[in-house]
């Protein structure tokens, strides 16, 4: 838009005006969405409606004059869009710049690629990971192998009485839990 000195005290814009400041106006009250012609600097009926529709909005007399209050108004609600829209792009901005897994400046925070969560939730994915079982590794008992997604009976292995007459492909909760535990006891160099 155009950088143009305000109207002075008692100067105003009318039907049959042109110059710098009709231009100005017409590209703030576009800006705004209020005027859709042509930025000709001529003040006609279109400027004029464009006026009047901003005039209604912030509820004052609806002449389509613009005086040095109605000036300040448009400039204002100007300066506010054009605010605004700069405050988005900043933080957009900034979001874009954080990377997945960063943790905030306290430590207390971490980005997941939308949100802040807390960093505790981190730790407690982080011990999920070193937890994870092995492809290929054997449950407690041996009768089972872990396959990436599923427990099935190892080849060889007698299978528990339980799981025969359940028809279950996996093993006992409490085998599950043993193998899991024996899993971060492995990872964290302990003993079962």
């Amino acid at each position: 838009m155009s950088n143009v000195e305000p109207l002075a005290a008692g100067e105003s814009l009318a039907v049959g005006a042109d110059g710098h400041h009709v231009q100005a106006l017409q590209e703030m009250l576009q800006h705004l969405g209020y005027y859709q012609g042509q930025v000709d600097a001529y003040y006609g009926e279109v400027t004029e409606e464009a006026v009047r529709q901003f005039q209604r909005v912030i509820g004052h007399q609806d002449d389509g004059q613009t005086g040095t209050e109605t000036w300040q108004e448009i400039l204002h609600h100007v300066q506010s869009a054009v605010g605004g829209a700069e405050a988005a792009v900043e933080e957009a901005v900034q979001q874009a710049a954080i990377q997945v897994g960063q943790l905030s400046e306290d430590g207390a925070w971490q980005w997941n690629g939308t949100d802040w969560v807390a960093a505790a939730a981190r730790e407690a994915h982080e011990a999920l990971d070193t937890a994870a079982i092995q492809v290929g590794q054997l449950s407690e008992d041996g009768a089972w192998q872990w396959n990436g997604t599923e427990w099935k009976a190892a080849a060889g292995a007698e299978q528990p009485a339980e799981a025969e007459s359940s028809g279950a492909e996996h093993p006992p909760q409490e085998d599950f839990h043993s193998a899991i535990v024996a899993s971060i006891n492995v990872q964290a160099g302990e003993e079962a």
